[in-house]
């Protein structure tokens, strides 16, 4: 699941909390409930594999598991070429594509999402990934590791997501041990990203692995997540922006996003 974790389960709690928050107006709010149970999350790459689309329900409890959807009918389509996905019995929630494929620059791809006889829609093209900017480490007392500087959280030629995995065997008990982080290069600079809470850094000594993928985002793409991270991540800082929904490419006032991207894929050993 290599983009839709915590992330995902914040965006899903965020939305119970927008729609049972406001106690005016109830029956416009019970009918917006019903509407937008569904959360679609899913990126299509450029990577040859089976594509992989998440399905799930709005809940309530944070700290709870996410419901999957798993009878709804998935298919991806552009001017050329089908591509149905399957439910997952052993992955839940998630539909996997019946065959492996690349998505390709100068297509736009078509999602269609049928859930309880009602039509959901989405359409989304990918735009090109630069090479990975490298990112700086530090060095503790202890002489563990640590990210000091991660790619940058602005640039007017491009927006990006980075997803940094590292590896690492724990030398007090040799255990294997990970961490997956995020960061994101955006083309607008908002005060209370600047002002963010301070990420707690991760530590890991030398030999560990750093596996860097950097995936393109279009413009809404971007703006999408962009919006979460406003209700997270930068939340609690100096200035906090008032709330708002985020704005999903879901049609039917579905909510999540479908997105197709071009990935950039590096990795180097701690030394």
């Amino acid at each position: 699941m290599p983009l839709i974790s915590l992330l995902g389960s914040i965006f899903l709690f965020f939305i119970f909390f927008i729609m049972v928050g406001c106690e005016e107006e109830t029956p416009w709010e019970l009918e917006i409930q019903e509407k937008t149970n569904l959360v679609v999350q899913a990126i299509i790459t450029d990577e040859y594999k089976k594509q992989k689309i998440i399905l799930s329900q709005v809940f309530a409890d944070r700290n709870g598991a996410i419901p999957p959807i798993r009878d709804a009918q998935v298919r991806v389509t552009n001017d050329e070429e089908e591509y149905l996905f399957d439910s997952d019995s052993t992955d839940e929630g998630s539909y996997y594509s019946r065959s492996a494929f690349a998505a390709r620059m100068g297509q736009t791809y078509r999602l269609s999402v049928i859930w309880r006889e009602q039509l959901y829609t989405a359409e989304s093209a990918m735009v090109q990934v630069i090479p990975i900017i490298d990112i700086q480490l530090g060095q503790n007392a202890e002489g563990l590791y640590y990210i000091s500087e991660g790619p940058p959280i602005y640039s007017p030629q491009e927006q990006a997501l980075y997803q940094v995995d590292i590896e690492w065997t724990d030398p007090s008990d040799t255990s294997d041990a990970s961490a997956r982080l995020y960061y994101y290069t955006l083309s607008t600079i908002d005060v209370s990203e600047l002002l963010r809470p301070k990420r707690e850094d991760v530590f890991f000594p030398s030999g560990s692995k750093i596996v860097i993928t950097k995936y393109s985002l279009q413009d809404d793409f971007a703006e999408y997540y962009r919006s979460i991270l406003m209700e997270s991540s930068w939340q609690a800082g100096v200035f906090d922006d008032a709330s708002y929904t985020p704005r999903g490419n879901i049609s039917d006032d579905a909510f999540g996003f479908f997105g197709v991207s071009a990935v950039f894929v590096d990795s180097i050993i701690v030394q």
